[in-house]
């Protein structure tokens, strides 16, 4: 089983591209995946 630290850090990654494409592009479509990554993520 993968370190539970690591998997953190690579969704805390993904997190933090996420909010740069949206500051980027302000595009509601990533907010939406955005959302339902938090959704997904949140224990």
């Amino acid at each position: 089983m993968r370190d539970p630290v690591n998997a953190r850090k690579i969704a805390e990654m993904i997190l933090a591209y996420y909010q740069l494409k949206n500051e980027k592009l302000g595009n509601e479509k990533d907010l939406k995946k955005q959302s339902e990554f938090d959704t997904l993520t949140k224990p």
